[in-house]
């Protein structure tokens, strides 16, 4: 699978294989579709089933998720919205596929996270448009107390650079 197409971001992302699989790499990770702190039902359901299929109209081939979102509430608002499967989708969960071997590939892992965000301004990634955190607020800024929000702030001090994200107050 490969795309010349760059009028949309997602396929100008280029693409990447694991096992027989091409996908490409900017996807969609379903973990905030559920309702608050990752637990239950989200508060618009029909919201969710919206973005989820916008976002394989935009070109997502890949979207993430886990039995534990909910627990299994972002499994069933995928398949409520996008089954059946796009031949070219792939839904994949943390534990892998039950009866199939799967391999983890971390291209960065030996890297400190001050490395990681080194390269990626050397690429000149935008950080104002990335996040990790756990728990955001109602309009995405990221919460600078969970796990993720503190590996990163501390990756950008030892980066010597400023985070761009405007953090929830405390």
């Amino acid at each position: 699978m490969t795309t010349t197409d760059t009028s949309r971001p997602i396929l100008a992302s280029g693409t990447f294989r694991f096992a027989d699989l091409e996908v490409h790499r900017l996807g969609y990770g379903t973990m905030q579709l559920t309702g608050d702190g990752v637990w239950g039902e989200p508060k618009d359901r029909d919201e969710c089933i919206r973005v989820l299929r916008r976002a394989v109209e935009l070109g997502v081939d890949f979207i993430d998720t886990a039995a534990a979102y909910g627990p299994y509430v972002s499994e069933e608002l995928i398949r409520e919205a996008l089954h059946p499967y796009a031949d070219e989708l792939v839904i994949a969960t943390k534990a892998g596929v039950e009866g199939a071997r799967f391999r983890v590939h971390t291209p960065l892992i030996q890297l400190s996270k001050a490395d990681i965000i080194r390269r990626g301004l050397a690429l000149g990634l935008d950080y104002g448009l990335t996040h990790s955190c756990y728990d955001p607020d109602i309009h995405g800024h990221p919460c600078g107390r969970c796990d993720a929000c503190l590996l990163r702030l501390k990756g950008f001090a030892e980066a010597g650079r400023t985070d761009p994200l405007k953090y929830q107050s405390p």
